[in-house]
């Protein structure tokens, strides 16, 4: 929002609660707030009336897979109702077809229903993000010193970064004409889980194991995970032309996982020191706005 901001366009931001800091602190930097529901459609047809481009971002972990479908369509009617020119939607890498998966196909529903739509779009699809792995090592919750998974050791996957997804979207929005009508699956690295172990092992100077459970032991804590277990071990999950990515956006410094923060856990950019925000924390209360609108330039 703060390069939307700085390059003369107005932001709308939608939330179901204004009075919460992370609403006040965006209100603080110029951004309009609109209150509003993802269920109450008139809501969003009102915040998104007058605008050029549409952000939306949708999830299953608060109230189910069924919702998430629901309140995505929710937002692409509203974006058609106001007559948006661009609907930028959050995705997830492979969630481009059935998969068995719910919290994939509760996303591929509301793609479906977005390509059907007339809507200028773009879908924008991440890979797993660099926090996911690190975060199963936070020895105050954990007390381990192993990543353990229900994957073989050699299965790859692929990560991309906070910073790099955001990334994307500037480039993206910079050029946005050549991404219309287009989904984009992205990453910025493909790694063996046991290589990412390692890399995590040398970077935070403590020797981490990588171990690899029955899949029976993910499905009795969270049916959704197991099945998406299921469908990732036979191949991987390797959607993204990591090679193709770096042509396509030269100026995005992509970088490998290697860097952790020791301390917290965290995998790091090369470059920074500080701890990039992890939104795949299943926390719905975490403060974020749901929808964000970018209004016509004030230039």
């Amino acid at each position: 929002m703060r390069r939307l901001l700085a390059r003369g366009h107005a932001v709308r931001a939608l939330t179901r609660k204004p009075s919460r800091l992370a609403a006040a602190a965006l209100g603080q930097r110029g951004v309009t707030i609109v209150t509003g529901n993802f269920d109450d459609q008139k809501s969003l047809e009102r915040a998104a009336r007058g605008v050029d481009t549409v952000f939306a971002m949708s999830t299953p972990y608060e109230r189910g897979a069924d919702t998430e479908t629901r309140e995505g369509i929710n937002m692409l009617r509203a974006a058609s109702s106001a007559g948006v020119t661009h609907l930028v939607y959050t995705s997830v890498a492979g969630a481009d077809r059935a998969s068995g998966i719910p919290h994939f196909d509760s996303k591929f529903e509301v793609e479906k229903e977005i390509r059907a739509s007339g809507v200028p779009f773009t879908i924008v699809a991440a890979g797993l993000l660099h926090g996911e792995l690190s975060r199963r090592l936070d020895a105050r919750r954990h007390r381990t010193r192993a990543i353990a998974l229900a994957l073989p050791a050699t299965r790859r996957l692929q990560q991309i970064a906070v910073a790099e997804y955001r990334a994307v979207h500037r480039a993206r929005h910079r050029t946005s004409c050549g991404f219309r009508r287009k989904r984009i699956d992205i990453a910025s690295d493909e790694l063996t889980v046991a290589t990412a172990a390692a890399a995590i092992s040398e970077a935070s100077g403590r020797h981490i194991e990588y171990t690899a459970l029955p899949i029976d032991a993910v499905r009795q804590q969270d049916e959704d995970l197991a099945t998406h277990v299921r469908v990732v071990r036979p191949r991987g999950d390797t959607n993204a032309d990591v090679v193709g990515l770096r042509s396509l956006y030269p100026e995005i410094d992509w970088h490998r996982f290697k860097r952790l923060g020791s301390r917290a856990g965290v995998v790091q950019r090369s470059r920074s020191r500080r701890q990039p925000f992890d939104p795949t924390r299943r926390d719905p209360s975490h403060g974020l706005v749901d929808l964000s609108l970018s209004a016509r330039s004030s230039r």
